[in-house]
């Protein structure tokens, strides 16, 4: 990358890089939940400055007997940053808890799913702080401030699948010669 100073006069070249290690461990706690954490060392350099830090994720899925209802909770990135660029000084990293699940309705050739993201952040409001061309946007209060966090941050999206229902699937009943009722 090329380096500049405050004035856009180029001074050089400089690399920067990120480095992650995953170690994870999962384990099936019953027949139907299962639950696994990783253990993630975060390695940086940005010219020559550098930092370190240690992150986890911590998660549980349930798993409905019936195979069309799952459900599921994740915190990503507890931890912190051991040491620090230059002076600066050492930050907690940002979690994020997220939730969700998905269903499927029998025989239906279609998956609904939903998944509440940064539920850790507290607030979704946010304000634009006075700039040179005297721009200001005031910060929003709200009294529905739960809600508007679980929709605001919600994704909500459906997997269709049609040949897995419609030609794996249930055939229609139809009578034996028999008098009785089969089924494929």
């Amino acid at each position: 990358m090329i380096m500049a100073d405050e004035n856009g006069e180029i001074q050089g070249n400089f690399s920067a890089s990120e480095t992650v290690v995953f170690l994870g461990y999962s384990k099936k706690l019953s027949p139907r939940f299962t639950g696994g954490l990783t253990f993630k060392p975060v390695f940086s350099t940005i010219e020559t400055y550098n930092s370190w830090g240690i992150a986890f994720d911590a998660g549980v899925t349930y798993h409905h007997a019936n195979g069309r209802f799952h459900a599921g909770a994740l915190l990503r990135n507890g931890g912190r940053q051991i040491s620090r660029y230059g002076e600066t000084s050492a930050a907690s990293l940002p979690p994020d808890l997220q939730i969700g699940f998905s269903t499927q309705l029998a025989h239906a050739p279609f998956r609904f799913s939903v998944t509440a993201r940064d539920l850790l952040s507290g607030s979704l409001d946010y304000e634009i702080p006075e700039n040179d061309y005297g721009i200001s946007v005031p910060q929003r209060e709200c009294q529905c401030r739960f809600w508007r966090s679980i929709v605001a941050t919600s994704y909500f999206w459906r997997r269709v699948s049609p040949l897995k229902e419609f030609l794996c699937g249930r055939r229609p009943e139809s009578p034996s010669t028999s008098g009785t009722q089969s089924r494929f």
